[in-house]
């Protein structure tokens, strides 16, 4: 029943009615291949975090996040794999490693509140 409800949701975007609501988070679980990367270097552009994420797998995206006035590193960024085993096990081998002095932070990324 829960698998049909999921479908529901990823399909037609909504939940029937007798179930209530179902938030977005159930939906993300099911897919989740995108990391968030905390405690980047300042120095570290998008395509050393890509190269940095690339040795575990098949690296589709990696986006340092900058600020829009100075355009200088936030400090973070996130990367995205095809697959979530990928992403899982990238996110095992590199959270806390270090680059450039830093203990890198990944995880997850959570989606954007609305």
């Amino acid at each position: 029943m829960l698998w049909s409800v999921l479908l529901l949701v990823i399909i037609r975007g909504t939940a029937p009615k007798s179930l209530g609501q179902l938030s977005w988070p159930l939906v993300t679980l099911i897919v989740n291949n995108k990391l968030f990367v905390g405690s980047l270097p300042w120095s570290v552009d998008d395509a050393q975090l890509s190269e940095l994420f690339s040795a575990h797998g098949n690296v589709v995206s990696a986006r340092v996040i900058t600020d829009r006035e100075t355009g200088r590193s936030r400090g973070f960024g996130f990367v995205e794999y095809a697959d979530e085993a990928t992403a899982q096990a990238a996110m095992e081998a590199l959270d806390g490693s270090m680059i450039e002095g830093r203990a890198i932070s990944v995880s997850f990324a959570r989606p954007k509140a609305e």
